[in-house]
């Protein structure tokens, strides 16, 4: 695999992972109480009872959020992209 395309495997999953919390972010601020629903519905999938409560909708933290989530993805999938490279 050559370098351009460890570049390529993180940058699609950094993109994979922003736009994933970007459209949680685009729930979480348009229909909160939907939101919560589904989250309830999820947790309760996986045998969980939590109290908890979703915070108001910040804009800052929204950003923070989308690029932390693109920066884990990109790392992720450059090494994963540099151990495959590795084994083969």
């Amino acid at each position: 695999m050559k370098k351009t395309q460890e570049c390529k495997l993180g940058l699609t999953v950094g993109i994979f992972l922003a736009v994933v919390h970007a459209v949680w972010l685009f729930a979480v601020a348009v229909m909160p109480s939907a939101t919560k629903s589904f989250l309830d519905w999820a947790l309760k999938m996986h045998h969980v009872n939590l109290v908890y409560a979703l915070a108001p909708f910040n804009l800052l933290n929204a950003v923070l959020l989308v690029a932390f989530a693109f920066l884990v993805g990109y790392v992720f999938g450059w090494l994963l992209g540099t151990i495959y490279k590795r084994v083969q």
